[in-house]
């Protein structure tokens, strides 16, 4: 898909780990469970990262009614289709559109209570994407991060498609 040799990027399981791996250092810091997190993803795509994310890290997966539905069109096994719930009180791992991963929208996840109180301290979105990863050939990091207060954005590498040097 990206014919440039600009796009080679991580495999999909480095990416897949390295999400993993920093979801999983951000929730046992001193935020952990006041921490929401957000998959940035197209109507359909991004899936397997965000499923096997959420696997290692023993949760449900937020969908809305509408993805939902349009998710068991897939055909998936019942172990996959079990970790999807559309009731947001179940899971602090939501899957929002990839639009949303910018800071102001990310927050519209998270609205007050009467109190005036929000639910979660932090909330990490993370962007997967192919495109963000041109031309950082030699990277020795994977992902990249940008901040605002308690609240990160991961730029993930992640494509359903193939980097350049694959067939």
């Amino acid at each position: 898909t990206y014919c440039n040799p600009s796009y080679t990027f991580p495999t999909q399981i480095a990416v897949i780990n390295a999400v993993f791996n920093e979801l999983k250092g951000c929730l046992e810091g001193p935020l952990g469970k006041r921490t929401l997190i957000l998959f940035g993803s197209y109507s359909l795509g991004k899936e397997k990262l965000y499923l096997e994310v959420a696997k290692k890290l023993g949760k449900f997966v937020y969908v809305d009614r509408k993805r939902y539905k349009e998710l068991s069109c897939l055909d998936w096994t019942a172990d996959i289709m079990n970790l999807l719930t559309t009731d947001r009180n179940m899971t602090n791992i939501y899957v929002v559109p990839l639009s949303h991963m910018k800071f102001p929208l990310m927050r519209t996840y998270d609205p007050p209570n009467a109190n005036k109180e929000h639910k979660y301290k932090a909330i990490i979105g993370v962007h997967p994407t192919g495109w963000k990863f041109a031309g950082k050939k030699g990277k020795k990091e994977i992902l990249s991060r940008r901040k605002s207060g308690s609240d990160m954005i991961i730029e993930a590498p992640y494509s359903e498609h193939s980097s350049f040097t694959e067939p």
